[in-house]
């Protein structure tokens, strides 16, 4: 999926949204890099395109240290 897609989603390095008001952290990480998940959808994004993102949302959400949304 592109930013040009009408459902995208992006993880990045927690360190580059440290200091974002519109997220909170969750829970500490121990081990490994912490990520941000950011994800974009629409009521017009393709079926597909949002099931599979509310099915990495809801993994990653599920794992120990994820991070959400609070916007």
């Amino acid at each position: 999926m592109t930013p040009a897609s009408p459902a995208w989603g992006a993880i990045l390095p927690c360190f580059l949204a440290t200091d974002d008001a519109r997220l909170e952290r969750l829970s500490s990480l121990d081990e490994g890099t912490p990520l941000w998940l950011f994800v974009a959808t629409t009521a017009r994004a393709d079926t597909a395109q949002r099931a599979f993102l509310e099915r990495l949302v809801r993994a990653l959400k599920s794992e120990k240290a994820a991070w959400q949304s609070v916007a």
